[in-house]
């Protein structure tokens, strides 16, 4: 039912991130409709733990001006994809059609809602290569009678890349973890509690297939976890002709503080 998780190749705040999505999806789909009791006791835990140990080295003077930031390029990202999305519909064909254009070329990056999901450093080269590509494109002198997207890309382009020097600025200053064996202390538990969790979500929707009127709640988080493991495994797949993909390569930085 799950796809494979390359959690050993999951860099700290990867791995963090995806253990707090499994969480949520856990909860969020009733936790008490999926039977997972202790089991998912147990994986919390296990993640307080983890998180808790994250939390000093997290917190940074850069944190507050990296979380600004952020908010800023997803608020005018979302503004230029609901702009778009509006000049779609006007009753000019060749606006309409410079304007769906360019949605096509954002959602072939995943579109705004899954780029503005991404972790931090997936976000910033996403939208650096999306910018790139639509700042080249003849559709926007169509559409500048309209509204002035190429100031606007080049507005977000700036915030972005003034996140990327500040999250790298935050990330350098922060150092590499000193201790990796206390890492992988915390990481071992963990693995396991994820994969008890796992073994009793499959476990519970074997049965739940054989019941009359099955919940929807099983085929939903299996669905959210697959996705999440599929998000997490391409990072890891992209990064494959590096020289070091160790786990604990990356100063502790993670996303959501």
């Amino acid at each position: 039912m799950f796809i494979s998780a390359l959690l050993r190749n999951y860099r700290i705040e990867e791995y963090i991130q995806f253990m707090h999505d499994v969480q949520q999806l856990c909860i969020n789909n009733d936790a008490t409709a999926l039977q997972l009791g202790a089991r998912l006791e147990t994986f919390t835990t296990q993640f307080t733990l983890l998180e808790a140990a994250y939390a000093k080295p997290l917190r940074h003077e850069l944190t507050e001006v990296i979380k600004d930031l952020d908010a800023q390029r997803d608020r005018l990202f979302s503004q230029i994809n609901m702009y778009l999305s509006g000049n779609q519909l006007e009753a000019n064909t060749e606006i309409a059609t410079a304007a769906g254009a360019v949605l096509q070329k954002i959602n072939d990056y995943g579109g705004v809602g899954q780029i503005n999901k991404l972790n931090y450093q997936a976000q910033t080269a996403a939208l650096r290569n999306l910018i790139d590509d639509v700042l080249v494109m003849p559709q926007l002198d169509t559409l500048a009678t309209m509204v002035n997207y190429r100031s606007m890309l080049q507005t977000l382009q700036t915030i972005n890349e003034e996140f990327r020097v500040k999250f790298l600025e935050r990330t350098q200053n922060q150092g590499t973890l000193s201790n990796e064996e206390a890492f992988l202390a915390l990481r071992e538990p963990m693995n396991e509690a994820y994969y008890k969790l796992l073994f009793r979500i499959e476990a519970g929707a074997e049965f739940n297939e054989e019941q009359e009127t099955p919940l929807p709640n099983f085929k939903q988080v299996s669905d959210g976890i697959n996705d999440a493991i599929r998000r997490v495994n391409k990072l890891v797949e992209a990064r494959k002709s590096s020289s070091d993909d160790s786990p604990t390569n990356e100063s502790p930085a993670n996303d959501g503080v």
